[in-house]
């Protein structure tokens, strides 16, 4: 069983999920610290090669106005491309992630995140205010995630606990957290 976590764990790290397969994908490192579960770290290019863009989502403030932390967006969140216009979806917190996928599995889709909904907004970089940035996304797989390695039917790959991303902003250089989607 050793054998088969190691062999899965070099999987995880190296195989991106569905949800990011309309990209140009990089394997990277995060640019910030960050815990040592499993995760496979990507940047993002667009299928012409460019890989800045615009981040499109739904800021979490206009959802709970209550919320006082740094600038957030809600899922589905898109990557439109500077060179070419082309919008790619990153992730749909109602289709991707591990409560969406034993969701599909007892007959049903969602997950029990909050999602926008309507036109998406652009992110700006809390530095500067730019809006065109480098981005760099992270699927972290919990411990938990390895007990299906006993169900091997399943797409563990499509069974990430969290998602990560970050932009670098083209203009300052300052880097953004831009979601920390936890408990997906």
């Amino acid at each position: 069983m050793d054998d088969l976590v190691e062999l899965t764990t070099e999987r995880l790290r190296t195989t991106p999920p569905t949800c990011v397969r309309g990209f140009r994908l990089t394997p990277t490192e995060l640019p910030v610290t960050y815990d040592d579960d499993c995760k496979s770290v990507w940047r993002l290019a667009c299928d012409c090669g460019e890989e800045r863009g615009r981040v499109l989502g739904y800021p979490l403030h206009d959802y709970n106005p209550t919320y006082d932390g740094p600038e957030c967006y809600l899922s589905p969140l898109g990557f439109e491309c500077s060179c070419c216009g082309k919008v790619t979806e990153i992730i749909d917190t109602d289709i991707h992630g591990y409560h969406s996928e034993v969701a599909k599995i007892e007959g049903g889709i969602g997950s029990v995140k909050s999602r926008g909904e309507g036109p998406r907004r652009p992110f700006s970089c809390l530095a500067c205010g730019a809006q065109l940035f480098v981005v760099t996304v992270s699927f972290v797989y919990w411990p938990a995630a390895f007990d299906l390695l006993e169900e091997p039917e399943l797409p563990i790959l499509e069974f990430f606990n969290e998602f990560l991303s970050y932009g670098r902003c083209v203009a300052c250089g300052e880097v953004s957290a831009l979601t920390n989607f936890g408990k997906l």
